[in-house]
């Protein structure tokens, strides 16, 4: 990517950011932000920590004495816990970030050097571009520009790691000093240390899925501006039209991952009137609602079929438990004989053919729920 210093400032202007912005605490400059707690409640610090107490997964022993305090060192379970948060919300990201950000304080040589000790310290090559700015109060820096795509897929873990520990014993450069940008998904990802990270959007689409999902590590401080931002977004249907779509509700709903199907409802719009008259229902009264359960999502989740052309549910299975690991949900035109109707399909396994043939002894196999309809809305109840 060309000119990532040009893409980046064109990325975050569509985010509601100035440059200024990103020298402050992000959330609170962008319209559209999120604020996650990263460091959980244990003690940072342990007292009088023996030598053996540190994991080798938890921390480079050259860091354990930090801040002055002779006889601390940084508690292994916080650091593995806030390491393993910062790390998740990095996943969660629909795609791999385009651009990394790192700004250095100092003079533009000063900054220089220090991006180079850097670079050598986590084999990262030099940054592809700089430019020298001023913080809003006067102060210089440099922001040095890479594109993640020529750097070893490792770099992402080893910077997260350092900024975890850039307050503990670390490097303090790193301290609110690096962004990640996805510019496809207008999502930029700011660590700022052990404590916390901002990841904000340039729609509240794009935030959805990490609302719902990380409920539990938004920033109670800062929980009613999150909660207001979304007000509206709750309980409300969306449609799933396209492909971009079934991405959307994959992500949000963690692709059915440890879910279970609750209840089922049909409606088939037939029914016979006081006179004894038969209706037999349009398409789009043959409705099917089913509700879910997860264990990494606070509330249920609501799939509403309508023109449904075919479902199975399946029972009891005593080779096979309820817990869902993933699912199969695609579109569909080559499912009716002699036509092109566009179908969604859904089932419980992304395993799940719809052009399968099942042989007669259909109770002997391991039975998919699956539903082939026109259309799909869902909502979170």
């Amino acid at each position: 990517m060309a000119d990532l210093s040009r893409e980046f400032q064109k990325s975050i202007q569509a985010m509601g950011l100035t440059q200024d912005g990103l020298k402050q605490a992000v959330f609170y400059c962008a319209p559209i932000g999120l604020r996650f707690e990263i460091g959980g409640k244990e003690s940072v610090y342990q007292e009088d920590a023996q030598d053996d107490a540190v994991e080798p997964h938890s921390l480079d022993m050259t860091m354990q004495q930090a801040h002055g305090r002779a006889q601390s060192s940084v508690n292994p379970d916080y650091f593995y816990n806030a390491l393993c948060r910062a790390a998740s919300l990095y996943a969660a990201l629909p795609s791999e970030p385009d651009i990394l950000r790192i700004d250095l304080r100092g003079e533009c040589l000063e900054s220089r050097q220090s991006c180079l000790e850097l670079c050598a310290h986590l084999g990262m090559p030099p940054a592809s571009e700089h430019t020298q700015e001023n913080d809003p109060d006067g102060y210089p820096y440099t922001a040095f520009y890479w594109s993640i795509s020529d750097l070893s897929p490792d770099i992402p873990d080893r910077l997260i790691r350092e900024i975890i520990m850039a307050d503990l014993g670390g490097n303090s450069l790193l301290s609110s000093s690096v962004y990640f940008l996805n510019v496809s998904s207008g999502l930029l990802y700011h660590l700022y240390d052990d404590r916390g990270a901002d990841l904000i959007a340039a729609s509240r689409t794009a935030l959805w899925p990490f609302y719902h999902r990380f409920q539990i590590w938004l920033l109670s401080y800062n929980r009613k501006k999150m909660d207001e931002l979304f007000l509206d977004y709750e309980n409300s249907w969306h449609t799933v039209k396209d492909q971009e779509d079934v991405d959307h509700l994959l992500q949000v709903y963690g692709g059915f991952h440890d879910s279970c199907l609750v209840s089922t409802a049909y409606t088939s719009g037939c029914g016979v009137d006081e006179k004894g008259a038969m209706y037999c229902g349009m398409p789009d009264q043959k409705v099917l609602h089913m509700t879910f359960h997860s264990q990494w999502t606070r509330q249920p989740l609501e799939l509403c079929f309508s023109g449904v052309r075919m479902f199975h549910i399946a029972g009891w299975q005593e080779d096979r438990f309820c817990e869902i690991l993933d699912c199969y949900l695609k579109f569909h035109t080559d499912l009716i004989r002699g036509g092109d109707t566009r179908l969604i399909v859904w089932a419980d396994s992304d395993c799940f053919s719809p052009y399968r043939t099942k042989s007669e002894a259909l109770l002997d196999e391991s039975m998919d729920t699956y539903v082939a309809a026109e259309s799909l809305k869902w909502r979170f109840l």
